[in-house]
């Protein structure tokens, strides 16, 4: 195994004053200078992802294809969980396997940290969700309820509330300081896949029957149907801004949706086979994409362009993760390795 160390750097923030409307010359020129500096910041953004990156690989831990893999929000974790039934969770400042966690009587299909990198939850194909304390390794408590395989997972923004989505076409919500089941969700469909907006608002599914819904959290009642897939959706992904949903099928589409009232934003034609993952860079101006087909691609948001592609699993990809600051983000496979890629602020090797 080959790590190297990550170092988290903000990405710098762009601040815009505006004069009076009586003390500008020429409305013109201001929208001009307006617009030069939106199509700078977009290009910024995307050429930190045109630069030279750095991949390390994580092999030989997991004995059997890996599904799922996500950073803690610190930075210093990453968990994958795998068909051989154990999440792992490796230290990157050590640059060592920290932990196995096992307990699961079958596949991992989903992992999520807390917000403050304390809890560890993941999801099973045997029906349960189990909780893991990050500082000694143990089991805090299991969540069982569901009827069928667990697919997805997600935290609220306080770490509070925990919501799953399963193949018994159910979504539940519950309190993980007491393990209380707070409310059952009845989707339309078996759900592949389940988001929460970053305020805590919205919930976000992906079904097997062709359909993205979108639900209050509050309220528990559907917001939105999203209608346009014609095959089942595998992946669905919140922007940081809440305002957008990006969901993807199993056909390579990735469909981009307003939160706000349903419309349709934008399709991509993204893959040649499945989309299986959607991960959002922090900033938002760069999303990335995973499919069964071997290749990542990374898109720029603005205007749904391709900025990178990248190939370097053998197999089928499984899950990708950003990276709190953005500038890092982790691909899991088919073909058992984990791949860190990472870019500095200037685009250079770390």
């Amino acid at each position: 195994m080959s790590l190297q160390a990550i170092v988290f750097t903000a990405l710098p923030v762009l601040n815009f004053s505006v004069m009076p409307l009586s003390a500008l010359p020429a409305i013109p020129q201001l929208t001009a200078r307006h617009q030069q500096l939106q199509t700078q910041n977009i290009l910024a953004a995307a050429n930190v992802w045109r630069g030279k990156l750095s991949v390390d690989t994580i092999s030989g831990g997991h004995a059997r294809p890996i599904y799922t893999v996500k950073f803690s929000p610190n930075g210093q974790v990453l968990a994958s969980g795998s068909g051989d039934r154990t999440v792992k969770v490796w230290n990157l400042g050590a640059k060592k396997l920290q932990y196995t966690l096992t307990g699961h009587k079958d596949w991992i299909s989903s992992v999520a940290f807390t917000p403050n990198s304390q809890i560890l939850a993941s999801a099973s194909g045997d029906k349960t969700i189990k909780l893991w304390d990050l500082k000694s390794g143990k089991i805090i408590r299991t969540l069982a309820g569901h009827k069928d395989w667990v697919s997805s997972i997600a935290f609220s923004p306080n770490g509070v509330i925990l919501v799953s989505g399963s193949n018994d076409r159910t979504i539940k919500i519950w309190d993980i300081r007491t393990g209380q089941l707070l409310r059952t969700i009845t989707d339309d469909g078996g759900v592949a896949a389940i988001a929460m907006s970053p305020n805590g608002e919205m919930i976000a599914t992906g079904t097997f029957r062709q359909r993205a819904n979108l639900w209050s959290m509050k309220t528990g009642k559907l917001l939105h149907s999203l209608s346009g897939h014609a095959r089942p959706i595998y992946t669905v992904a919140f922007s940081p801004d809440n305002k957008t949903l990006a969901s993807g099928s199993n056909i390579g589409e990735v469909k981009l949706w307003n939160t706000s009232n349903g419309e349709l934003r934008r399709t991509i034609v993204a893959h040649k086979k499945e989309v299986t993952a959607i991960s959002f860079s922090g900033d938002g101006e760069t999303f990335a994409t995973a499919s069964e087909d071997r290749v990542i691609r990374l898109w720029n948001m603005e205007n749904g362009e391709v900025v990178r592609n990248l190939a370097d699993h053998s197999q089928g990809i499984t899950s990708v993760a950003f990276s709190q600051n953005g500038l890092n983000f982790a691909t899991a496979s088919k073909d058992r390795t984990i791949k860190i890629w990472r870019v500095s602020p200037t685009g250079s090797i770390s």
